[in-house]
């Protein structure tokens, strides 16, 4: 297969339909072959240019109020907050340095796809941005993992320790951007060098 560039991308939204605002981006390139995540990137969103471009869900917001104060901060009183307009530039411009740096086209994995990629999207077309990434070279995490059940997460933690040592924080952060982002490029490596899947 042609080499690619993996990104694992998770954002972090005050709802759940395309439309909703988006508060973060998180993403993390990943290599399966060797076993190793590589550039980070993360944005968080003034929540006042977010609601702005979207429409938030009051079931989600709900659901915000129940989670960690690590993860509420990082999502809603964020001091680095920047325009959602700059973060997505900003995305951009990450992605395309990773495809020139590295000389490949990059895959986007979202979990599932429609929902981090279908809102970041929307939220480019509604800011006239040009998308960084084709809709040719979008991949689905959530499809990945539940394929290969049998290899859940936990699973792969506990067989695995040396790889998930990259993983920086703990449980208090999930629900935050970058570390969604990273433990699920962590799952999709295991899950490919568990089951000797050259490329995924």
């Amino acid at each position: 297969m042609k080499k690619v560039v993996d990104i694992m991308v998770d954002i972090e939204s005050a709802g759940k339909k395309v439309t909703a605002p988006l508060l973060s981006i998180g993403a993390r390139v990943f290599d399966t072959k060797a076993c190793s995540l590589d550039a980070p990137f993360f944005a968080a969103i003034t929540p006042e240019s977010s609601f702005k471009s979207g429409i938030a869900e009051a079931d989600t917001i709900q659901w915000w109020l129940k989670q960690s104060k690590e993860a509420q901060d990082n999502a809603w009183n964020n001091p680095d907050a920047v325009h959602i307009y700059q973060a997505l530039n900003e995305f951009g411009n990450f992605i395309r340095l990773q495809a020139t740096y590295r000389n490949a086209p990059v895959r986007l994995w979202g979990n599932a796809a429609r929902f981090d990629l279908g809102i970041l999207a929307y939220q480019y077309d509604k800011a006239l941005i040009k998308t960084p990434c084709s809709f040719r070279f979008e991949m689905c995490y959530r499809t990945l993992k539940n394929c290969y059940k049998s290899w859940p997460m936990g699973k792969s933690k506990e067989l695995n320790p040396e790889l998930w040592a990259q993983l920086d924080g703990g449980e208090e952060l999930r629900h935050t951007a970058l570390y969604d982002a990273n433990i699920q490029a962590l799952h999709a490596i295991s899950i490919a060098h568990a089951f000797s899947i050259d490329s995924l």
